[in-house]
């Protein structure tokens, strides 16, 4: 349900003619206030659609380590981003969601990057070497300092590491670095890290939100509360987060790079795309995650706000407990399922077309993709003939996901193909994100709906979701495990060349399909909304929020 006082500014605005009837219904609907359009409507009268959006341009790269304003945008001004979900925590090695990240990734910064070409670039590393199989050598930026004034060196590169590392920490992403072995510091700007083993997809973990170099007397002064007092190097300062309300970030004038020309970053969480559009298009954002895909083409028809659309590297899955019934030991139930689910009319439908049915985890794109797995093709009947092999004698199955109003859609639509293809009896469980995750973290779930944002090397995808050591919080929440496949990972993580890597990715794909764990749903594309006063924004290919080069033309 809406509050006061957000139901008065939807119907101040509705009022004023900012936005149109159609918006105003479909946000009040959205968010479970329908009953409070009888005296909205008749206080108001009625009113036609308001013109809205239209394509815009992406704005330039910022180069890191100038020194100089990103373009020759207008300094100053608030910058108000709308996103899916709350932060979780602010604290690097303990968030698990994009949101957490988008926000920390303001505040802290890592030793390398993925840059706008998808490359590993420095961070806050000037330049990095590999002098042998299993050492990297890291020179650090010199001059660089944290919002508390503390000097970067290499000895808070070696505690960040630590502390990521430490099991009193309990970081449900300390398997992402656990094949460094040490760090050394020869001196105040260099950090070697030696590896237990040779680890070719190193750099890729490095450049994770996880990996974010923090300092220790801020950890320490924060006495166990760092994630409402994070101190970083990054471009944005911490100012305040109101759990459920926003998070205020503000510029960072002692920045090493290029200096932000926005004075201030507020992000909002606004669960529904409806509202958040209403929000966009009647100026209580400037920006906007996630457009609802059914507006897409109005809006760019309209030509009121900038459009972004950009190809991403993502995978949305329907995943199965493995280790809890129906599930356990009955991959028959599990391919049944798959086949009695049309992944395509959920794309088409509910997605607009945007985006396309996904067959592995891996997109087409990626280099270890595999073309040659078989598809989970929609055959009502080939999922009737196995569901009578599975044994399955009925009973309710319980389908956890996140309140984000797509993923409700696309889980009611298996709930309905679930019944009418195989008349299984399938609940919907829906909670707010956070809640979500911590729920299917711990095994009670049966099947559960998400999705992953990976980078380009294949292992920040089929590492994560399907190795047996990343059961739970570290991404493996199906509770999945199969010998073979963690041999082939683990490989290919050390294997040199990326043939041979490929080949291992490939193999591992088969396996995994064979076994069933998952059921691809799609592989999306990036979308965003900005309003025409907004410059300088650039999609970039991992979906990271960079918003040093935005600048507000008001």
């Amino acid at each position: 349900m809406l509050g006061h006082e957000e139901l008065t500014r939807l119907t101040t605005l509705y009022a004023s003619g900012r936005i149109s009837r159609r918006q105003l219904l479909r946000a009040l609907a959205a968010a479970g206030s329908l009953a409070a359009l009888t005296p909205i409507l008749a206080a108001c009268g009625g009113g036609d659609d308001a013109p809205s959006a239209g394509g815009g341009t992406a704005g330039s790269q910022a180069t890191a380590g100038s020194g100089q304003p990103a373009g020759g945008g207008k300094r100053g001004g608030t910058f108000t981003v709308g996103m899916s979900a709350d932060v979780v925590t602010l604290d690097p090695p303990m968030f698990t969601d994009v949101y957490s990240n988008y926000v920390s990734s303001q505040i802290h910064e890592g030793l390398v990057w993925v840059d706008f070409t998808g490359n590993i670039a420095p961070r806050l590393a000037e330049k990095f070497e590999r002098p042998d199989p299993t050492s990297y050598v890291f020179t650090l930026r010199q001059g660089v300092r944290f919002h508390n004034g503390e000097e970067l060196t290499s000895d808070d590169v070696k505690y960040t590491i630590e502390r990521l590392l430490s099991p009193e920490l309990k970081s449900p992403r300390a398997g992402r670095l656990d094949m460094v072995k040490s760090i050394e510091t020869p001196d105040k700007y260099t950090a070697r890290f030696l590896l237990k083993e040779p680890f070719t997809p190193f750099l890729d973990r490095l450049a994770g939100g996880w990996a974010y170099v923090v300092n220790k007397k801020a950890v320490d002064a924060a006495a166990g509360d760092y994630t409402h007092k994070p101190v970083g190097t990054g471009p944005f300062k911490y100012g305040d987060w109101k759990t459920g309300d926003r998070a205020t970030l503000e510029r960072n004038d002692a920045y090493w790079g290029d200096k932000p020309l926005l004075d201030r970053v507020v992000f909002r969480p606004i669960p529904d795309q409806n509202t958040r559009l209403v929000e966009l298009e009647s100026g209580g954002l400037d920006y906007m995650m996630d457009v609802p895909p059914e507006e897409i083409k109005r809006l760019r028809d309209e030509k009121r706000l900038q459009v972004f659309e950009a190809p991403a590297i993502n995978y949305s899955y329907l995943a199965y407990n493995v280790k809890k019934a129906p599930f356990q030991d009955n991959p028959k139930l599990r391919k049944a399922l798959a086949h009695a689910i049309n992944r395509k009319e959920i794309n088409d439908v509910i997605y607009q077309g945007l985006g396309r049915p996904a067959i592995t985890s891996l997109t087409p794109e990626s280099w270890g993709h595999n073309p040659n797995v078989e598809a989970y093709a929609y055959d009502p009947s080939r999922a009737k003939a196995l569901l009578g092999e599975s044994g399955y004698r009925g009973g309710d199955i319980e389908l956890s996901c996140s309140e984000d109003p797509l993923v409700r859609r696309t889980a009611e639509r298996i709930q309905a193909q679930a019944k009418e293809n195989l008349g299984l009896t399938v609940t919907i469980k829906a909670l707010e994100f956070g809640g979500f995750l911590n729920y299917i973290r711990t095994g009670e779930h049966q099947m559960f709906l998400l999705a992953w944002n990976g980078s380009v090397d294949p292992d920040s995808i089929v590492f994560p979701l399907f190795a047996t050591k990343n059961h739970g919080a570290a991404g493996n929440r199906a509770f999945y495990s199969n010998p073979q496949v963690d041999k082939l990972l683990d490989d290919a993580q050390k294997a040199p060349d990326q043939e041979r890597r490929k080949a291992m990715y490939q193999e591992a794909q088969k396996l995994i399909a064979d076994d069933a764990p998952h059921v691809p749903i799609r592989h999306g594309s990036a979308t965003a909304g900005a309003q025409k006063h907004v410059q300088g924004f650039q999609m970039h290919p991992l979906q990271a929020q960079v918003y040093t080069q935005v600048s507000l033309n008001k």
